[in-house]
């Protein structure tokens, strides 16, 4: 379903979000004509506005969730909040779909004429120029120029123009940091468009030809960006996108536009190609994907055969290359020949499990039970918990309850930790057994506690303290199961983690407010000693909790005494000193 920008952005929607005070500023910038550069493209919105400086404006429609999505870069936008110039532009866009005679909300009918009027009515020599003028102190700008103008009126294109053109645009020496990777993708946005006009003009073949020179461009350029940037991948993506449009209509050589997109998915440093096979299908028809298949099986044949146990780096040359098979296979919906693609590595439990899953989902439930038994066998020491729940199912579902409880188990007394414990749990109760088997599990638990126990004994130095006693498994167990007298006494016992210590207390404070209270205090010190400002505010939501229990019990006067003696051992940390003076405790 397409989503239409009129049915999210009016006047009304504009004056909820920014609230009246950005809104009224806004309505004067758009007035004040500080809206430059609108540009619509894709269900997509973007500006520049002039203020105190040029802040650059979007407005979209998210296409999953269907939502109004913004950006500004001033201050104000980078708080995300909707600005004045989000304002302007929003009311800018919506003059300009009701035609040049709209006025916009409160536009004063005076005899000044708009900047589109004054140009239309001024000489062709001063419009040169003014241009000129501009354009001999933005290279950005003489460059949008010299690309446009290897555009000739005879229908001919300067290819060897256009390509300096979008070199200009593209490669970059210096590195480009987030703030401003912004203008960057702008200036490349302008060099797209250009390409975008040729290939609606005609040009097919020529931009095929300068899209792929741009994408190589890009490859030069993309070590140079700063990687949290959010534009590079949708820059890649238009110009990927203008390629396919083009070699759609150019209708290329189909085994040469095979071999050219095989070497790019293959080499590409930005995976540019990704899934060619797939995407490119209607382009490469019967005879360039059999080109295709007939590069990649060739490539393929030189891959090794990786075993269970074979120690290896990651290949981003084989990982590209199985992504090309994989893509070829399910185009034919060969599922064999997709395992026989997958088995070239088997390196990882989850190798066995993704074939084990294809045969399940193309219903050959025994070949999935041969594949699965393989994974847990082939790694026994070390099971996955996902093949070794996938494989209990099948039993389960073949009525084998006893081997699929026995499967479950002994990955739990190889490493009994909270999610074995409850795969346990959900598999024992299919079989209505849990009580027998928690019971076991349990005992486990134990016995590995006194083994570890008896070693601490045995341990003198800085070993023993290492081998400290830890309660926290039995306490996690126990609070799951709502026993929280259990769970406190196995805490008491042995110990337990911080953050398990914080429950019970959170747990116990109506029933035994004395018990949280001194967790609380004993936990007050670690966190104020992390040195930064969460965790100081974490303090002081635990203070305010402490502070409610010495009132229930009737100590409310040893809180001040308590402040104070934590004034006095942590007046040096200025951040904390501040949050209790600004605190007001009523």
């Amino acid at each position: 379903m397409k989503l239409d920008l009129k049915s999210y952005v009016s006047e009304f929607t504009l004056r909820r979000l920014a609230g009246s005070q950005n809104y009224r500023l806004g309505v004067e910038y758009f007035q004040d004509s500080r809206v430059r550069s609108l540009t619509e493209k894709n269900g997509s919105i973007t500006a520049t506005v002039h203020g105190t400086g040029n802040y650059r404006i979007q407005l979209k429609i998210d296409k999953l969730s269907s939502e109004l999505e913004f950006s500004c870069t001033c201050p104000v936008g980078e708080e995300g909040r909707f600005c004045k110039h989000l304002v302007a532009t929003g009311l800018q866009w919506l003059s300009k779909i009701k035609g040049n005679g709209a006025k916009g909300p409160g536009r004063k009918k005076t005899g000044t004429l708009s900047v589109p009027e004054w140009l239309a009515r001024q000489k062709k020599s001063l419009l040169i120029d003014f241009i000129l003028e501009h354009a001999e102190d933005d290279d950005d700008f003489w460059n949008w120029l010299e690309m446009h103008s290897s555009l000739h009126d005879d229908g001919t294109i300067d290819m060897d123009r256009l390509k300096k053109g979008l070199d200009h645009a593209i490669i970059i020496e210096d590195f480009v940091d987030y703030n401003e990777t912004y203008d960057y993708f702008a200036r490349v946005e302008n060099a797209i468009e250009i390409l975008d006009r040729l290939l609606a003009a005609g040009h097919a073949h020529e931009v095929m030809e300068l899209t792929e020179h741009a994408l190589a461009g890009m490859e030069q350029t993309v070590r140079f960006m700063d990687d949290s940037s959010i534009y590079l991948q949708d820059i890649i993506s238009e110009l990927v996108d203008v390629h396919h449009r083009a070699c759609r209509k150019a209708r290329p050589d189909r085994r040469d536009i095979a071999r050219r997109l095989f070497e790019w998915e293959l080499r590409s440093e930005c995976d540019m190609f990704s899934g060619a096979a797939e995407t490119y299908a209607d382009v490469l028809g019967k005879e360039g994907l059999s080109e295709y298949r007939r590069l990649a099986e060739k490539a393929w044949t030189g891959v090794k055969p990786l075993s269970p146990g074979d120690k290896v780096q990651f290949d981003i040359y084989r990982y590209r290359l199985r992504q090309i098979m994989e893509t070829l296979a399910r185009r034919e919906g060969n599922v064999d020949a997709l395992v026989d693609i997958k088995k070239r590595d088997l390196t990882r439990p989850a190798c066995f499990l993704e074939i084990a899953q294809l045969y399940q989902e193309a219903g050959r439930d025994d070949d999935a039970l041969v594949w699965a038994e393989r994974g847990v066998k082939a790694f026994e020491k070390e099971p996955d918990m996902r093949l070794v729940d996938f494989l209990a199912d099948v039993y389960h579902k073949r009525g084998l309850h006893d081997k699929a409880i026995e499967l479950i188990w002994m990955s739990f007394t190889l490493n009994p930790v909270m999610e074995r414990y409850h795969c346990l749990k959900r598999h024992a109760r299919r079989t209505r057994q849990w009580d027998r088997w928690r019971e076991k599990a349990i005992s486990v638990i134990r016995g590995n506690l006194d083994r570890k126990k008896s070693s601490m004994n045995r341990s003198k130095g800085p070993m023993r303290l290492y081998n400290r006693l830890d309660h926290s498994l039995l306490v996690q167990i126990f609070l799951d199961e709502d026993d929280l007298e259990a769970a406190w006494s196995e805490a008491i016992t042995g110990g337990c983690s911080e953050n398990l210590w914080m429950q019970l207390a959170l747990r116990r404070e109506k029933t035994h407010p004395e018990d949280s209270l001194s967790i609380y205090q004993q936990q007050i010190e670690p966190i104020i000693n992390r040195k930064n400002n969460d965790a100081y505010k974490d303090a002081m939501k635990l203070l305010g909790r402490i502070r409610d229990l010495m009132v229930r019990l009737g100590r409310e006067k040893e809180f001040e005494s308590y402040l104070q003696a934590l004034n006095s051992e942590h007046n040096r940390k200025r951040n904390f000193m501040k949050l209790l003076e600004k605190k007001k405790w009523v």
